[in-house]
């Protein structure tokens, strides 16, 4: 784990209290909270994610459930507008 380049989560504040394989290298001075980056931050361009391919990229999810709901409807539109939903006749 030491060899990463960028350290990626859901959310740092979950990280904080739930990730008990990057306390560790936060308590030995490896890793420094601040410059954890969430994966949201990433997606919408706020912060940089990985600029070379050389780089290591260490991602820690913690599977929150706004990102699995929104992940839900996203495939449930997709369906629809190709028309592979089938409703049953009641």
């Amino acid at each position: 784990m030491l060899r990463f380049d960028l350290v990626a989560v859901d959310s740092r504040d979950t990280a904080r209290r739930e990730c008990g394989e990057l306390l560790p290298l936060v308590e030995s001075g490896h890793l420094r909270w601040e410059s954890v980056t969430e994966i949201g931050e990433i997606v919408a361009g706020l912060q940089p994610g990985r600029v070379s391919d050389e780089q290591i990229t260490l991602y820690k999810s913690h599977g929150m459930a706004v990102q699995d709901l929104y992940v839900a409807a996203r495939v449930l539109e997709l369906v629809r507008a190709q028309g592979l939903v089938r409703t049953s006749a009641a």
